[in-house]
Order: structure tokens, then C-alpha cells, then sequence
């Protein structure tokens, strides 16, 4: 955002969230959730540089999280395995 767009940027935001509010409203007692049903799915979101660029780097961080977390998960199941092992040992029960 720039000082040259700045108003386009607040005059886009309010209308987007009188669009959600008025959808929102329309959809009430239904199960639809306007806002992710609806509205987002017409919306032109990759034709903007910014949200792609935005959408890139979330998968990269989603994917390293999920990697890092099964890494974690790997290690800790190894670290009690290997416990288990000496402790076994230990007690003669090999």
C-alpha cells in the first residue's frame, strides 16, 4: 500500500466487509457461510501479484510446518524406542 492508493485500499476493505455483512445476513439460519461460499471463490484473487506472491509463500511455510512437525514426531517415537531398548537391556530382558 502506498500513499497514492491508500484510499482505494480503505474503500475496497469497507466494501468488502459490507458485502460479507449484508451476505452474512442474507444467509442466516442456513448453513452457508457466505464470506467462504460465496463471495471468495468469484472473486479475481489471483490476478494480484501481492496474493499470489502471499498464497507462495504460505504454502512454503504450511509445507515446512508439516514437515517439521512429522520430523518431531519421527524423532520422538525413535527417542522412546531407543529408551525402551535400554531400559529393556538393562533389566536383562533381551
Amino acid at each position: 500500500m502506498k500513499k497514492e492508493n491508500a484510499y482505494l485500499y480503505v474503500r475496497g476493505h469497507c466494501l468488502y466487509n459490507s458485502l460479507v455483512s449484508m451476505g452474512s445476513k442474507l444467509c442466516e439460519d442456513t448453513a452457508v457461510d457466505f464470506e467462504q461460499n460465496i463471495l471468495k471463490p468469484v472473486l479475481a484473487f489471483e490476478e494480484y501479484d501481492e496474493i499470489s506472491e502471499i498464497k507462495k509463500r504460505y504454502s512454503i511455510i504450511k509445507d515446512f510446518k508439516k514437515k517439521t512437525c512429522r520430523d518431531i514426531r519421527q524423532e520422538k517415537a525413535f527417542a522412546c524406542s531407543n529408551d525402551s531398548l535400554r531400559i529393556n537391556g538393562a533389566f536383562g530382558l533381551w
